[in-house]
């Protein structure tokens, strides 16, 4: 993948994201929070025959247009921020001040968390866009006698899946957020 849209180090970088504070370890609670629930929902509501009209299409389109403008506009205001830290950090006098490692930590964290929910978001759109372009492909299964739609077997799942996990890490970036700006210095 060419080197200007690989967004993997992103997408490892929200991973990691997902610790415990206290072990300084991978949280798996998170894991099955932001990854495997909203997965198994996903699937189940395929299954279901949960169908996505136009106009939740439609909804779901704007949402992730307004969240990626929005969240660009919070990823300015935490690049400001790490400056500030960071500047107070290479003062000597404040070397060893913990509550500051620990905005610089969550400000590291809230950028991984906000570029990986403007990526969902632009993920969203797009997937989107496929749904409703292949709502009228079919695929027939020999000797089984039914037939699935691709969007209801691939992109519909993606969709309550993406749009579980951008809703998740938005309140995470919301709650992390919370926590900046009352904890200030």
């Amino acid at each position: 993948m060419n080197a200007k849209i690989n967004i993997c180090s992103l997408i490892k970088g929200h991973i990691k994201t997902l610790y415990d504070a206290s072990t300084q370890r991978l949280s798996y609670s998170d894991i099955v929070t932001f990854f495997i629930l909203p997965a198994v929902i996903a699937i189940l509501c395929s299954f279901w025959g949960v169908y996505l009209s136009n106009d939740i299409i439609s909804l779901l389109v704007n949402f992730g247009s307004i969240f990626t403008a929005l969240l660009l506009s919070v990823l300015v205001l935490v690049y400001d921020q790490v400056g500030k830290v960071t500047e107070k950090l290479n003062d000597d006098k404040n070397e060893n001040d913990l509550m500051l490692k620990l905005k610089s930590r969550l400000l590291q964290d809230l950028y991984f968390n906000i570029s990986y929910s403007m990526v969902l978001s632009l993920f969203l759109i797009v997937l989107c866009f496929f749904y409703s372009m292949s709502c009228e492909f079919v695929l027939t299964i020999p000797y089984i006698e039914t037939e699935l739609s691709i969007s209801r077997l691939f992109f519909l799942p993606a969709i309550i899946f993406v749009t579980m996990n951008l809703l998740l890490t938005i309140l995470m970036i919301i709650k992390r957020l919370h926590f900046l700006l009352i904890s200030k210095n």
